[in-house]
């Protein structure tokens, strides 16, 4: 797995997985052979062992087999090499999720949809926001009093923590997996224009310095015209989720290089494209 020895743990958004991540990195370096299975098993002490995938029997769903075996295939990949390091991170919190998967399962069976519960499990799985912040900010965010959340008490944030996992293609891959390829496609080249646009209009914010209270409002904007406009062309998740995250992030971050930002916003959502044409075309 050459890309995991490429891992940059000094970047911020992965710290709360570095102890993990170098100790399992560690392992795979010390010999070239290593499967990553047997590297996380060495790694820490996790609810799950992890196995390879070929120990997952053909037509048993993937959750099922973990809840009735306690064994996770995994795959020698980015994907698996960091969802084995959120099972030694949050062991407790991936086997309740674990368990939520397996009921519903046991209730609706598997058919050829996984259900709204599933699916939202999967989200919160795969692109889950944990935050650890103060009693004030935790106040504010119940009440929606972003006034107070984000301008009167600014300063608390330097206290909160974020552990977020945002993946675009993800998201369109998990929503539009049932639907028509052309169909798919389209929605996907939707959300990816927003994405962009959102980006792009975040990096232009930043580049004039414009204050919180501005940010918000032009969030706000946003949101209020692009919600109706994903409705109507039947997007999901329903909401200008990307664009909206994309400004108000953007916005407060000067500094930021535009041009490759944006570059790299829309070679990233040119390639989620690219991969569900290939994979409609594979399948057919």
């Amino acid at each position: 797995m050459p890309l995991v020895h490429a891992i940059d743990w000094s970047r911020p958004w992965l710290a709360p997985l570095r102890c993990a991540g170098e100790a399992v990195q560690q392992g795979l370096q010390a010999q070239a052979v290593t499967p990553l299975d047997t590297a996380l098993n060495a790694a820490g002490r996790a609810p799950v062992r992890f196995v390879p995938q070929s120990a997952l029997p053909d037509g048993t769903a993937y959750e099922q087999f973990i809840f009735d075996t306690g064994c996770v295939p995994t795959r020698e990949n980015l994907h698996d090499f960091f969802n084995g390091l959120v099972w030694l991170h949050f062991p407790q919190t991936k086997r309740r999720l674990n368990q939520l998967q397996a009921a519903t399962i046991a209730a609706d069976g598997v058919g050829s949809v996984s259900g709204p519960l599933r699916d939202a499990l999967t989200l919160f799985d795969e692109n889950g926001a944990l935050l650890a912040a103060p009693e004030p900010l935790w106040q504010a965010l119940v009440a929606r009093d972003w006034q107070r959340l984000f301008i009167d008490l600014r300063a608390l944030w330097s206290e909160a923590q974020l552990t977020l996992f945002v993946i675009f293609g993800t998201f369109t891959g998990l929503y539009g997996r049932h639907e028509p390829w052309r169909q798919r496609l389209w929605h996907q080249f939707c959300g990816g224009l927003m994405l962009v646009l959102g980006v792009a209009l975040g990096l232009w914010l930043a580049h004039l310095r414009v204050t919180p209270l501005e940010s918000v409002g032009v969030v706000a904007g946003v949101s209020t015209l692009l919600a109706p406009l994903t409705l109507w062309l039947g997007l999901r998740p329903a909401g200008a989720v990307f664009a909206v995250f994309a400004v108000g992030t953007l916005s407060q971050l000067p500094g930021l290089p535009p041009l490759l930002g944006l570059w790299l916003t829309a070679a990233s959502a040119l390639w989620c494209l690219l991969l569900g044409v290939a994979g409609a075309l594979y399948s057919r």
